[in-house]
């Protein structure tokens, strides 16, 4: 009887609208309101209530990560700087504002945001589409419209600072609920889910419970009738999030649109 596990994923290119806006960051004290509100929610209390109600598909756990690049516009230098999970919050239905939910902190990596208080709102529009009310370090808010696209929400901000130009993408990952089902049984099952390509190289993103105890990887391009072997190349237990690279991939095979993502050279 062997004792290996397998599991294959079902690999769904993903597309999105990126939003250009401008804005600017400021450096300094942040002293709360007097009256901020928070949550007595802690997380398991969140992973409870979305397993027991019906939910609006932005209902559930994020990550929130940013990719900065930078040019200075004089001597052509340039760079980029990648800030993974800076925030994990939890989004719930607004019980007094009908169409309305909340994203309560559950772990920050910046000054100022305690668990239990809230970061972000999001205000259903229409369809996949959202108004995003996000506070800022000074309590101000930052409001623009989003498309939640399998789970992924992407948008681009731009700035300059004479004499340097920066391009900030941000991107908030759900990583709970995920968007499909999953069956883990025993070690003769084999486990199946959904993940994102996130790089014409073959990087793959999906949840890192489908993969958890499992020792082969495949992914399955239902649409293109394609099945590859893939194997881990980084993985946050605590954030439930893996990275998958799938061998011997050319995505010319499976897609010709543009993945509208990017990643730091070392992940190319």
């Amino acid at each position: 009887m062997s004792n290996h596990r397998h599991f294959i994923l079902l690999v769904l290119v993903a597309a999105s609208s990126h939003f250009i806006i401008s804005c600017t960051s400021v450096q300094r004290t942040i002293k709360p309101p007097d009256s901020w509100p928070t949550t007595t929610l802690d997380e398991q209390g969140f992973l409870d209530y979305y397993e027991n109600n019906t939910l609006d598909p932005i209902e559930g756990i994020w990550t929130l990560s940013e990719y900065q690049d930078w040019v200075n516009v004089i001597s052509g230098l340039s760079g980029s700087n990648e800030y993974a999970n800076v925030y994990r919050f939890a989004v719930i239905k607004d019980e007094n504002h009908p169409n309305s939910f909340n994203g309560y902190i559950l772990n920050s990596r910046r000054q100022g945001w305690p668990v239990g208080r809230p970061k972000v709102k999001f205000a259903k529009m229409g369809g996949n589409v959202y108004e995003e009310i996000w506070y800022m370090n000074d309590y101000s808010t930052s409001i623009l419209n989003v498309i939640l696209d399998e789970g992924m929400i992407s948008y681009t901000r731009k700035r300059a600072s004479y004499p340097i130009n920066y391009s900030k993408e941000t991107v908030l990952l759900k990583v709970h609920p995920s968007s499909a089902n999953f069956d883990i049984t025993n070690q003769e099952t084999t486990s199946t889910g959904s993940g994102f390509l996130i790089h014409e190289s073959g990087l793959i993103v999906t949840n890192y419970h489908v993969v958890d105890n499992s020792n082969s990887y495949q992914v399955h391009f239902p649409d293109n009738n394609i099945t590859k072997s893939c194997m881990i190349r980084l993985k946050d237990v605590n954030n439930d999030i893996v990275i998958l690279s799938i061998d011997d991939f050319d995505y010319n095979d499976v897609s010709t649109d543009n993945i509208p993502y990017s990643c730091h050279p070392q992940w190319e």
